[in-house]
């Protein structure tokens, strides 16, 4: 491949922009993760952190890894939590946290469209506030790319009633939407659910999330 073009957001795109995007994600996840942070950050998203468990899977893959800390916690409880991101800076920033929390968590730098791993390697892919950076024809792919490597996606997205764009870029769609969109693809969504991701501003409203289980249509004959 021609090292000044990769595939980002399902384009591509020149390595000077490329750069400023890395760059901007790395900022925004920069600040360290405390042992207070972390917890409050799985009390927060224990819908998926609770959902994610329950099913007990052996290999579990996380794409678009943030800080880190829901897959940091995942992997003190599973046998094989893998992390991927396209970001070096960010997936720095996830391993300093990793070995600050104790934390088990394998990072891999990767392009999520083209996720190197094999087939049906993981028992589950899991997001949190990755998809709604997206475009629809985007979301196709990456979640397509997705069940190819796992046999079940599960992530979170800030929903309609949200409230704010914390990065800049979230489409703020209702479940319904998503619901919607996924079935068009041809992909079957088995739990669907809306979810309050409490701040640490007690004051605040807290914020409105949505939670979807996706499989395959063809999932039964695997």
């Amino acid at each position: 491949m021609d090292r000044s073009l990769v595939h980002v957001g399902g384009h591509p795109q020149n390595m000077a922009q490329i750069e400023r995007d890395m760059d901007a994600w790395a900022r925004f996840y920069q600040r360290p993760i405390s042992w207070g942070r972390h917890i409050k950050s799985v009390v927060a998203y224990w819908p998926l952190v609770w959902r994610a468990v329950a099913m007990r899977p052996r290999h579990v893959l996380e794409v678009g890894t943030g800080s880190g800390t829901l897959s940091i916690f995942l992997s003190r409880l599973i046998q094989d939590v893998v992390t991927a991101d396209f970001s070096r800076g960010v997936l720095a920033v996830a391993s300093q946290n990793n070995r600050r929390l104790l934390g088990r968590l394998k990072p891999v730098q990767a392009d999520a469209f083209k996720l190197p791993f094999r087939d049906g390697y993981f028992d589950l892919a899991f997001s949190a506030g990755f998809f709604e950076h997206f475009t629809d024809q985007e979301i196709h792919k990456l979640l397509g790319e997705q069940l190819r490597v796992a046999n079940r996606v599960l992530f979170a997205i800030p929903n309609a009633n949200y409230g704010q764009q914390d990065f800049g870029n979230e489409r703020l769609l209702p479940l319904a939407r998503w619901e919607e969109m996924i079935k068009s693809f041809g992909f079957r969504v088995t739990s669907a659910q809306d979810f309050r991701l409490f701040t640490r501003r007690l004051w605040r409203e807290p914020r409105s999330m949505s939670l979807l289980l996706v499989e395959s249509s063809d999932v039964g004959e695997r």
